[in-house]
């Protein structure tokens, strides 16, 4: 798969901060997908219970269980991305619901911002629950197709969805992402590759990166280990901080959409 060559090539520059950066992009698209998904995931669910800014229920499902339900996000000032801030498009969801609180629904995103196309497309088999004000959102990355090639390999990851107590209104709403992918890298070696994202915090206060959190890339062979270690920070400035091999820290920036 792409990511794993991507990340195979990163891995052999790690540390390495003359006028490289390290290739991130598996940790890019790793939140990428949590953001998307658990954003349209979430605000569906809100919505087939009481009405949601930017969700549109055209078949509702929230009276006798277990039963289908259909609804339509459309992205505006009212529901901005998590990352990425005021979006373009449209999020077609469909789903089955065992009870009120629970959920599994599968997904299709046509959504934009100002430079560029969202990276996921499509979700399935998207697991979502509910309690105490949160909504947490559950997928596995085989079943998330992404534009360009690019995958989340066989991974599982969890979104947390803090509505803040104001279901209605997604825009204050915090998201919250751990997971991890591995898979063989392609070619001789044996090489395994894993991307992890650890309470990787999304606050509204920033939609240019995380606020905390991290996310690492390891590439383990019967010969080698390689690592790169993503740090966010409080700084709302579309960058993260990349751990040396040698200590120290080198920003740079985030590139989460094309």
């Amino acid at each position: 798969m792409r990511w794993l060559l991507s990340l195979s090539l990163a891995l052999g520059c790690a540390g390495c901060f003359g006028s490289s950066d390290a290739d991130i992009s598996g940790i890019e698209v790793a939140l990428v997908a949590g953001s998307s998904i658990g954003h349209s995931a979430s605000m569906t669910a809100a919505a087939m219970n009481a009405p949601v800014a930017c969700v549109n229920v055209t078949q509702p499902c929230s009276a006798t269980f277990p039963c289908s339900g259909v609804a339509s996000v459309t992205l505006g000032d009212a529901c901005p991305l998590p990352l990425g801030g005021v979006g373009s498009g449209q999020v077609a969801v469909s789903g089955s619901w065992a009870a009120t609180d629970m959920a599994t629904l599968g997904m299709m995103l046509g959504i934009g911002v100002s430079d560029g196309s969202v990276s996921v497309s499509e979700a399935i088999g998207v697991k979502v629950t509910t309690s105490m004000g949160h909504e947490t959102v559950a997928y596995a990355g085989q079943d998330v197709t992404v534009n360009g090639g690019a995958a989340l390999g066989q991974s599982s990851w969890t979104v947390d969805v803090d509505g803040k107590g104001t279901a209605g209104d997604p825009s204050d709403d915090v998201y919250t992402i751990n997971g991890a992918s591995q898979g063989a890298a392609a070619g001789s070696g044996a090489q395994v590759t894993q991307v992890s994202l650890t309470t990787v915090v999304l606050d509204p206060s920033c939609r240019k990166n995380p606020i905390s959190g991290m996310g690492v890339i390891q590439q383990v062979g019967s010969a080698s280990l390689g690592e790169v270690v993503a740090k966010f920070h409080a700084a709302c400035d579309g960058k993260v901080d990349i751990a040396g091999a040698l200590g120290g820290t080198h920003a740079q920036n985030l590139v989460l959409f094309h």
